[in-house]
């Protein structure tokens, strides 16, 4: 078990590359940084090892990291295509930035659940008026309180 421990760290945390640091003293800190970010993940290896599968452990917990990732650039996709005043963000440029086809970076900005949680989140309207935020339920509550005290015009 140590040994797949030990290869886990080594690949996530590989060397620095010498090339990438001409100066001798930034390349030692880095250094530095990388032994210490190795053996805390050593030592946490270590101790879920008993409990679990080292690997499967981190391919669970980088597939979770990648849900999350992929959740976050939904909704600021969304917000890109339909929050954004006084005009959209096109979608080649949000194509470009997400590394996404036209058509994926469309389909993931039409999901009418996304555009509602942004709406939700933001507490507003897409600029078209077409998706709004849900009420909340004590501003729904005080609303109805309101329409019954308001008189109605003759």
């Amino acid at each position: 078990m140590h040994e797949i421990i030990k290869d886990i760290v080594q690949l996530l945390y590989p060397a620095p590359e010498r090339s990438r640091y001409p100066d001798r003293i930034e390349l030692q800190q880095v250094r530095k940084e990388l032994k210490a970010r190795r053996a805390t993940a050593m030592a946490a290896a270590h101790q879920k090892a008993a409990e679990t599968d080292p690997l499967e452990d981190k391919l669970r917990e980088l597939s979770a990291l990648k849900a999350e990732i992929e959740n976050q650039i939904a909704l600021l996709v969304a917000y890109g295509r339909h929050f954004v005043r006084p005009r959209p963000y096109q979608l080649s440029t949000l194509a470009d930035a997400t590394q996404l086809s036209i058509s994926g970076v469309r389909g993931i900005s039409n999901r009418r659940s996304t555009c509602e949680r942004v709406a939700e989140i933001l507490g507003r309207s897409d600029v078209k008026g077409n998706i709004r935020p849900p009420v909340k339920p004590d501003l729904a509550r005080s609303l109805a309180n309101l329409a019954r005290l308001d008189p109605k015009p003759p």
